[in-house]
């Protein structure tokens, strides 16, 4: 008889996660593709154009192609870009633009088998 209670009660709180997050606008795909999903390729220059919509003057280009599940960056003090790949498990640094092609001069893996980093952050100059 417990078990009938046990498995009313998990039943009535996996419904009422579900319509809190239809409420938000989150789907159950949404979620499970955000928990478990491998992402998608950089999109190309073109397309970023065609969807993007820019003032007069501005444009946008291509910094460092086949970054795969960036999520977060962050800039160094030398310019150096720090990228979080919370499914690659890895965080990576791409060289700043010393040679002012709008690409980054380099990259490198920082730090690799992190357990999906979801933050940059410094201390102390590092």
């Amino acid at each position: 008889m417990w078990w009938k209670l046990l498995l009313g009660l998990v039943s009535a709180l996996i419904i009422a996660f579900l319509m809190l997050l239809s409420r938000v606008n989150i789907t159950p795909g949404i979620l499970a593709h955000s928990m478990f999903g491998q992402g998608q390729q950089t999109p190309s220059e073109q397309t970023l154009q065609g969807r993007l919509q820019l003032p007069e003057g501005f444009s946008v280009g291509l910094y460092a192609a086949n970054v795969q599940n960036a999520r977060f960056i962050e800039f160094t003090e030398s310019g150096d870009l720090l990228v979080a790949q919370p499914r690659e498990s890895k965080i990576s640094l791409l060289r700043r633009d010393a040679d002012g092609d709008g690409r980054a001069d380099g990259r490198k893996v920082l730090m690799d088998g992190l357990v999906r980093p979801h933050s940059i952050d410094f201390f102390g100059g590092y």
